[in-house]
């Protein structure tokens, strides 16, 4: 924004949850903000500019049994994001559909670097992070042989429950030819990253951010 004159300030936030509250807040100072699909819905004061890119919910577990049903977590020990994360809210949405809640499992409240760490200590038996492949704890987990990543054969089924959620489909070697990573093609569940104003901010701005965000 820049080029047109426009200084933009950063706020660093725990996530896509966070990110919503400061933007319904009018005393925030908060104008425009990245949101996860399926947290802004009847949000007042907000409105959604565009859809910007597809993120995947990966699901990391130790080696040992394929897991491939959400619902086989139950019971286990599972890292689903701080509070105010996009992350969390994803993962107790989906979880709690296959009656993984915390009444029967620990559901904890690790970052996602510190969750990867967890789970290769053995700490944790499941970890569920919201990301880029190219991200650096969704890359260490892909490469480590120690850990599997789920591939969820009842995907189809998500998005008639979730309007948010959609099925993505990671190819074999997408992440890594030469290394193969995933050696085999992976189903995963995915929400949209959206950008979301203040429904006050002037049209003049909101077409230089539409402008950007189409760049």
């Amino acid at each position: 924004l820049a080029r047109d004159g426009i200084t933009l300030v950063e706020r660093p936030t725990e996530g896509a949850a966070e990110n919503l509250r400061l933007l319904m807040d009018p005393k925030s100072g908060v104008d425009v903000a990245f949101v996860q699909g399926g947290l802004g819905a009847g949000a007042s004061g907000v409105e959604m500019l565009a859809g910007l890119y597809h993120e995947a919910l990966w699901v990391f577990y130790r080696n040992g049994t394929t897991l491939s049903h959400l619902d086989q977590l139950r019971g286990k020990r599972i890292a689903i994001g701080p509070d105010g994360s996009g992350t969390r809210a994803f993962a107790e949405a989906v979880l709690a559909a296959n009656d993984v809640t915390p009444r029967n499992s620990t559901l904890t409240p690790q970052t996602t670097g510190d969750a990867i760490h967890a789970l290769q200590r053995g700490e944790l038996d499941a970890a569920m992070l919201v990301g880029s492949a190219q991200g650096q704890a969704v890359s260490l987990a892909l490469r480590d042989p120690t850990l599997d990543l789920m591939s969820i054969v009842r995907a189809d089924a998500y998005p008639r429950r979730f309007h948010f959620v959609t099925k993505l489909l990671l190819p074999a070697g997408a992440v890594d030819l030469a290394h193969n990573v995933p050696p085999d093609d992976v189903v995963l569940l995915g929400t949209t990253a959206m950008l979301v104003a203040r429904e006050d901010l002037p049209n003049p701005l909101v077409d230089l951010l539409l402008d950007a965000a189409r760049d």
